[in-house]
């Protein structure tokens, strides 16, 4: 895989941290049309998922020291198997979506 685009990396970065959150990258996402973009907003918008994975009501500090990091990996339905799905942690992300209009 090349590279990050120039442009697309200075969109989403500010050096190494990410700048863009969840609704922006999936919005530039569903307009894209290069592979290669496309590839990198993938990426990014699974970055942005675990940055939003904070235990609620505890301390930013208290969960420094719980939790060492939180990572995306984001795959096909053909790459991810049930055997996989099986030993990976349940998280609710839920709260992270407005709810659906009835």
């Amino acid at each position: 895989m090349p590279d990050c685009p120039e442009l697309l990396s200075l969109w989403l970065y500010d050096g190494d941290e990410l700048t863009r959150g969840p609704a922006e990258i999936a919005d530039r996402l569903t307009r894209s049309v290069s592979p290669v973009d496309r590839y990198f907003l993938w990426a990014a918008l699974g970055e942005a998922w675990a940055a939003r994975c904070r235990p609620a009501g505890i301390p930013p500090k208290a969960v420094l020291d719980a939790v060492e990091s939180v990572s995306s990996e984001v795959l096909s339905t053909d790459e991810y198997s049930l055997a996989r799905a099986r030993r990976s942690e349940q998280l609710d992300l839920d709260h992270l979506s407005p709810p659906l209009p009835e």
